[in-house]
């Protein structure tokens, strides 16, 4: 009984498990876990970082190694901030979508929003050379925790409509 409250009725101890009231949260957990994907894959390879090494490389052949070992540092660095805040928004929104239903519907809304302009400006930045800044596997991989916020913030829309009105 100890989550009763959640998803039922705490009088019978009856618990709502039933696909509406999951599907936000297991879709806000698909978030989670393509965030933490895209945020750790950069770091695939020997040495980390090792496609956007080859990815500055080819855009910038008279760049020393010393100097592509830089930018992939910074291109690391910024990834991994960028997915630290993506990791703590959906916990953020999937304890709201939990607790405040109707308060969900705008907070789900400000983070896909937010959320899918940082991984389309990521995907899509064209540095100096001409091509974009992040290797096109990087960018499209940020790019699909968006898919699984667009699906969880319809999912909650409806929800939060579905629900009964409190009363006071």
């Amino acid at each position: 009984m100890l989550f009763s409250n959640m998803f039922g009725n705490k009088e019978r101890g009856i618990v709502n498990t039933s696909l509406s009231s999951r599907a936000p949260m297991v879709t806000m957990t698909s978030g989670l876990v393509l965030t933490v994907v895209a945020t750790v894959v950069p770091f695939v390879g020997r040495p980390p970082g090792s496609l956007i090494a080859e990815h500055l490389r080819a855009g910038y052949p008279g760049y020393s190694e010393s100097q592509i070992a830089a930018a992939v540092g910074i291109y690391l660095i910024a990834l991994t901030v960028v997915g630290a805040l993506g990791v703590v928004t959906w916990i953020v929104s999937m304890l709201v979508a939990r607790r405040y239903v109707g308060a969900a519907r705008w907070v789900c809304a400000a983070a896909f929003v937010v959320g899918t302009g940082i991984a389309l400006f990521d995907a899509s930045i064209r540095d100096t050379s001409g091509d974009t800044g992040l290797p096109l596997p990087v960018g499209v991989l940020g790019l699909l925790p968006s898919i699984a916020g667009a699906v969880a913030l319809v999912l909650v829309w409806r929800r939060a409509g579905n629900r009964a009105p409190r009363t006071l």
